[in-house]
């Protein structure tokens, strides 16, 4: 499927003519199942997508932090909200920054990273795990509780067998880590 075409139907008229997106739009890409590989013939198509903020926005006059349509399943992030997204390690913002070049909608200028940098999703993630790990020594919040880490993994486990077996019922269980301990 050709997503370009998209942005020129009617549907997605509101890309062109919002004053906030238009010639705005930094950055426009893929999200959720098509962007992971894992559609399926009715999956929806979600876009997600940063903008570059007014002046009025950054000297204080007005405020904006993203736009939605509901309906096509969009969501296009000031340019300020995506960095405050971004250090609190947002998942919707950081798949951005992963996308292969094909997924991309649409990518000014503006919207390309700079040579040597195509590796700054991982690099932020294992910085940002370093500085939640030296608050955790310091007496600071548990970053991932073993438990929770299980979960995913079983999650996961989960999700691979859903999807390698189509309309088959998936069934999972109380796993031992997630029982209460017995006093």
């Amino acid at each position: 499927m050709d997503f370009k075409k998209l942005l020129d139907t009617e549907e997605y008229r509101f890309l062109h003519d919002h004053r906030r997106l238009g010639e705005s739009i930094m950055l426009l890409g893929l999200s959720g199942s098509y962007a992971y590989g894992t559609n399926r013939e009715r999956s929806d198509i979600d876009l997600r997508g940063v903008t570059l903020n007014l002046l009025s926005d950054i000297l204080g006059l007005t405020t904006f932090d993203q736009y939605e349509d509901a309906h096509t399943d969009t969501v296009i992030y000031s340019f300020n909200k995506l960095v405050r997204l971004f250090l609190n390690c947002n998942p919707n913002t950081i798949e951005l920054l992963g996308l292969d070049e094909d997924q991309y909608l649409i990518r000014s200028e503006l919207g390309r990273p700079l040579p040597g940098m195509e590796t700054v999703q991982d690099e932020y993630a294992i910085a940002t795990m370093l500085l939640d790990m030296g608050d955790y020594l310091h007496g600071g919040p548990e970053l991932y509780p073993l438990q929770d880490a299980l979960d995913d993994a079983y999650f996961w486990l989960l999700s691979q067998q859903a999807l390698a077996t189509p309309w088959k019922a998936v069934t999972s269980q109380t796993m031992p880590w997630s029982q209460d301990p017995q006093v």
